[in-house]
């Protein structure tokens, strides 16, 4: 196994060794600024290394918009918020310079490495061929093909001399009250349904969201249609119940209440399947071996494109001929294959 540098203290202070075995009560910092997703796919890594190393202490730093969404993870000590203007980034990120015995950059980024160098005492361990991966300590092997991202991450592990799983699990904790407050309302069988997104190219037709809509109500379940702060709702669905400003630390909570999620490859999907929810992710040009949602109780529809299902767009025609592929009984069909699992 190849060897990695890593910080360790003796009488002398803070020296560089050899082996990555963290020394006691050592402090972590994991840098994921976005998005909403990808924050909550990395949370398992800080899981792992708390459930392993109690000593150790782990912090996040997350951007401004997607704060609070680590605070129902009890393993993470600590949420720190990068801010919107840049001058406010520079004094947060040297508010706490050198305050961490290690950082881990899962983003990659110019501005994700600068910060992590300046607020790691001595050590940054990173992803290969990022845009500034040269400026780490150390970096992971490149991923395997087809690997899950919350497998990738997992990967870190290894450097710090921990064991990887067997079983991954996300261990959240949620807000009763929140759970309550929804259940009231919800009936015997509730479904979410999420037409939005960040990406246009990644956003299902609006009218056949609408038709899903309207067969779930025919099947019994009450549905409501969850707007995210940047999402429209599309005229097909304006009638139903919306769920709208929810904050990042609720999602979860909010989730725990409903049975199904029918949406788009996005990050409330990835919450939806943490909180328990049987889950029907529509994909089109993203990998689903790399973004699919992390439970037993989901499944994926893939379009049946030659883009390669890695690209931003599809390269096939025009920006959604991926997701235009996908058909209103495609869905159904899938819906129908967990539904055994929906029982109250």
């Amino acid at each position: 196994m190849q060897e990695f540098r890593v910080i360790e203290r003796d009488s002398f202070g803070i020296h560089i060794s050899r082996g990555m075995k963290l020394a006691e009560n050592s402090e972590i910092l994991i840098i994921k600024f976005k998005s909403l997703g990808d924050i909550l796919l990395s949370t398992v890594l800080a899981d792992e290394i708390v459930r392993q190393r109690p000593d150790v202490k782990v912090d996040f730093l997350v951007d401004w918009k997607f704060e609070g969404i680590t605070k129902c993870f009890p393993s993470i000590r600590k949420e720190l918020i990068r801010p919107d203007s840049w001058g406010e980034r520079f004094e947060t990120a040297f508010e706490f310079r050198s305050s961490y015995d290690l950082v881990i950059d899962l983003l990659g980024s110019t501005a994700s490495s600068l910060t992590a160098k300046v607020m790691s005492r001595s050590g940054v361990i990173g992803y290969p061929a990022k845009r500034a991966s040269r400026m780490y300590d150390e970096q992971l092997d490149p991923p395997e093909p087809g690997a899950h991202t919350v497998d990738i991450n997992l990967q870190f592990l290894k450097l710090l001399e921990l064991e990887i799983p067997k079983k991954i699990e996300f261990h959240p904790t949620f807000d009763q009250q929140i759970i309550d407050a929804y259940s009231e309302q919800l009936g015997p069988k509730s479904a979410i349904v999420h037409p939005g997104g960040r990406f246009c190219h990644k956003l299902w037709s609006g009218v056949r969201f609408g038709e899903i809509a309207d067969w779930l109500i025919s099947e019994g379940y009450s549905v409501h249609i969850l707007q995210g702060p940047e999402d429209e709702i599309p005229t097909e669905l304006k009638d139903f119940r919306v769920l709208r400003n929810i904050g990042a630390g609720e999602l979860l909570s909010v989730f725990k209440g409903f049975d199904l999620f029918v949406g788009n490859d996005s990050g409330p999907m990835h919450f939806a399947a943490t909180a328990g929810c049987s889950v029907v992710g529509i994909f089109g040009p993203t990998d689903p071996h790399r973004w699919r949602p992390y439970s037993d109780r989901a499944t994926c529809i893939l379009s049946d494109c030659s883009c390669g299902h890695g690209a931003t767009h599809c390269s096939n025609r025009n920006q959604n001929w991926c997701m235009d592929q996908i058909q209103v009984q495609d869905v159904k069909t899938e819906i129908l294959k967990i539904q055994p699992k929906l029982a109250k």
